[in-house]
């Protein structure tokens, strides 16, 4: 759902609603593909986690059993959890942000 609203309007949906934008560093509002590029790399984690869970053989080839579904769990979202709290907490961009040059501002 965040990829389709990166790509409908720069920066998402929900960020527009919230009278925010993304901008670059010369206060141009990013690209789609920027956008999906932010998007994409702020949900690594989970899908890499998705990755794993689905890559193991299955059980009568339909449910696939990784060795330690619940080390990946907690993994995954210690490494989202930690992107959160640094984006909410801190007064600098975010991770994703960082990664793809990229600003969240007032619109």
């Amino acid at each position: 759902v965040c990829a389709i609203s990166s790509l409908v309007v720069p920066g998402g949906l929900v960020s527009r609603n919230l009278g925010l934008a993304a901008v670059t560093r010369s206060g141009r509002e990013i690209t789609r593909a920027r956008s999906l590029a932010r998007v994409v790399i702020a949900g690594l984690p989970g899908i890499v986690w998705f990755v794993y869970l689905a890559s193991p053989p299955g059980v009568q080839g339909v449910v696939p059993t990784p060795p330690r579904p619940h080390t990946a769990t907690v993994m995954t979202l210690s490494v989202l959890g930690i992107g959160f709290v640094w984006t909410a907490v801190r007064r600098t961009p975010g991770p994703h942000d960082l990664l793809t040059r990229t600003w969240v501002v007032p619109r």
